[in-house]
C-alpha cells in the first residue's frame, strides 16, 4: 500500500468513529432525561383547555383526517353520450374477440 491509500483508510476510519460517537451520544447517553417537557395549555379563565379540537381521542381524530378522500370525482357533471351525435351505437364501440375453435 502506498501512502495515499493509508491516509484515505485512516480518514474513513476516523469519520466512521466520529459518526458512531455522535449516534451513541444521541441515542444512549442521558436516555432517561431525554423526554421533552410537557406544558399544560391554560386559557384565560385559568382552567386547562384541551389542545385537541374534537375531543380527547387522538387516534379517532387521526382516523378522521387520514380517512378523508382528497380526490373528489363528483365536482363536475359531464353530459351523457348521445348516440345520434356519435353515429355508432354504444354496443358496437367495443366488439368481442372472435372465438377460434
Amino acid at each position: 500500500m502506498n501512502r495515499k491509500t493509508i491516509i484515505q483508510i485512516a480518514v474513513i476510519t476516523v469519520c466512521f468513529g466520529a459518526a458512531g460517537l455522535v449516534l451513541y451520544n444521541g441515542l444512549f447517553k442521558g436516555a432517561g432525561s431525554s423526554a421533552p417537557e410537557t406544558s399544560v395549555v391554560v386559557g384565560v379563565s385559568g382552567e386547562a383547555s384541551n389542545p385537541l379540537p374534537f375531543g380527547d381521542d387522538l387516534s379517532g381524530q387521526l382516523k378522521k383526517v387520514l380517512g378523508k378522500n382528497s380526490l373528489q370525482y363528483d365536482l363536475f357533471d359531464y353530459p351523457k353520450l348521445n348516440e345520434a351525435e356519435v353515429g355508432i351505437p354504444a354496443s358496437d364501440l367495443v366488439k368481442p374477440l372472435p372465438v377460434k375453435q
